[in-house]
Parts: structure tokens; sequence; C-alpha cells
């Protein structure tokens, strides 16, 4: 049996929703088709830049946490759940949580809950552009 990455309980937790957790272990991974990846894949691509920004090429890390709009959602998410503190970039952010977000406690629960929802919706608006439907409701 392999060993236990020590991101496991980030993904793998009671409560947790399959399809956010899905978007999250592929992004721990670095599997989720960014502009970038595919580029180093050799799929040609026309314009590789993030597509909430359009300034800089569209990585994992650029993506989730170093893109201003991404970045502030994150801000806002941490502010809700009473965490005020500077969003770092994908391996900051991950050692972090990994860090933070240990046991089986409601609280623990609930930031999962926040990072892999998280996670799901800017991917999801970077796929199908409706965050802004999502937020209004």
């Amino acid at each position: 049996m392999a060993p236990k990455v020590v991101w496991h309980h980030l993904v793998w937790f009671p409560g947790r929703i399959p399809k956010h957790n899905i978007i999250l272990w592929m992004t721990i991974l670095d599997r989720l088709p960014t502009w970038v990846r595919l580029l180093r894949m050799g799929i040609i691509m026309e314009n590789v830049k993030c597509l909430f920004c359009d300034m800089v090429p569209e990585t994992r890390s650029h993506s989730f946490f170093e893109c201003d709009y991404a970045k502030n959602i994150w801000k806002a998410i941490l502010l809700l759940c009473g965490v005020n503190r500077r969003v770092s970039h994908w391996d900051g952010e991950l050692a972090w949580a990994t860090h933070c977000f240990k046991g089986k406690s409601l609280i623990a629960r609930v930031f999962k809950l926040a990072l892999t929802s998280y996670l799901y919706v800017i991917w999801r608006e970077r796929n199908t552009g409706c965050l802004e439907e999502w937020l209004d409701r």
C-alpha cells in the first residue's frame, strides 16, 4: 500500500462534495487543463493568458490564488470564515490548508468545504463564465 500524502485529509473527509473534491484532487496533482499545461502537452494555443485578467499565462497558481479576480474571492471567503491573512501562491495556500484544516471538527469541515467549493466554482467560471450569476443567488 502506498503511503498517505500529507494533503489526503483535504480531499477525503466525511461530508465532502464529490465533484468539488475531484477538482481539488486534480488541482493538487496539477492535472487541470490550464492553457500553459495544454501548451506543454504540445497543443498549439493562440492565447495562453488568464481568462479572468488577460494579463499573464494561465497556470494553476495564477488561476486560483495570484489572479486578482480569484484572489479577491478567496480573501472574501476567508474573511467570512473569520480568517484575516495574506493570500499566497498555490503551494503556500496548499501548505497552509494542509496544516490548518486537520481534524474532524465542524470548523475544519467548514474550511475544507470552503476551499473545495472555491476551487470548483473558480474552475467552473473559467470554463463557463457564470460566476456573476452564481454570486447573485
